[in-house]
């Protein structure tokens, strides 16, 4: 899998380069009034939402079921 692709924002924990770029500091968004939800919480609102079709042209590019699949089983057992 290429960076950038298929997955948004996904960038291999092995490519040195990429440390820490996604790691910002959030303390003026706080100080804004922003806040986070937990993660479950966006896992459900996903899971809420209509697969779209697989002529939709938003799917393009996207994670195929295969990739899907493939990542799945790669993931360490302990984060599920």
């Amino acid at each position: 899998m290429k960076h950038w692709s298929e997955l948004p924002l996904w960038l291999p924990s092995s490519d040195k380069s990429m440390l820490g770029f996604t790691r910002v500091d959030l303390a003026r968004a706080v100080a804004a009034g922003l806040h986070t939800r937990p993660l479950r919480d966006t896992v459900a609102a996903i899971l809420q939402e209509p697969i779209p079709p697989a002529n939709d042209t938003r799917r393009s590019g996207k994670l195929s079921r295969e990739t899907e699949a493939q990542l799945l089983r790669r993931w360490p057992s302990q984060s599920r």
